[in-house]
């Protein structure tokens, strides 16, 4: 049976432990020190690949690269039409390191790109928007902010992608606003 850091963290003893992220909550210090564990993050040193990640699902969406993988014939007009990620109009939700990271990379192929922030209406940001993308750190202020009403203010045509932990989302309300969209969950 493998185990990941999440179920097996108390088990560690006597190291130096590194994380290439921040979000170590779940660990508490106290049981690292008895177990004799040092333990460093490094915050945005994943920044990189993860934007990278993001800007590839947004490229397989926008390009339709699963409707051509192994195709030898196309049953659609010629040329295929497919939409771009240039003039795209794209929420940021996140202003940390991947965020910005991502809000860059996006810039670059010519997204119309805004932040959001916890200092924002949230709302107000989504609406219209092609891609939100979830880039927020998980804390008291974010836990289930993806609720209903995050869902229900999405465009029905807006791409979301996250990629922040799983504590961020309401499970519940997200396979709704999907099954409301006709798919199966």
């Amino acid at each position: 049976h493998i185990k990941g850091l999440s179920d097996s963290w108390m088990d560690i003893k006597n190291v130096y432990l590194t994380i290439p992220s921040v979000s170590t909550k779940f660990m508490l210090k106290k049981v690292f020190k008895e177990n004799n564990v040092v333990l460093s993050t490094s915050p945005g040193c994943n920044k990189i690949a993860v934007s990278e990640w993001v800007i590839a699902m947004l490229l397989r969406h926008v390009r339709r690269l699963n409707d051509f993988v192994n195709t030898t014939e196309i049953n659609e007009p010629k040329p295929v039409i497919c939409n771009t990620i240039y003039g795209s109009r794209v929420c940021v939700i996140g202003k940390g390191n991947i965020g910005t990271e991502v809000g860059k990379n996006l810039i670059a192929l010519g997204a119309e790109v805004i932040y959001c922030t916890r200092n924002y209406d949230i709302y107000e940001k989504i609406e219209d928007k092609d891609f939100v993308i979830d880039c927020v750190s998980e804390n008291p202020s974010t836990v289930e902010m993806y609720d209903k009403k995050f869902f229900d203010k999405l465009h029905k045509r807006s791409v979301f992608v996250s990629v922040s932990r799983a504590e961020t989302k309401n499970y519940k309300d997200l396979f709704t606003a999907l099954s409301k969209l006709g798919y199966t969950v």
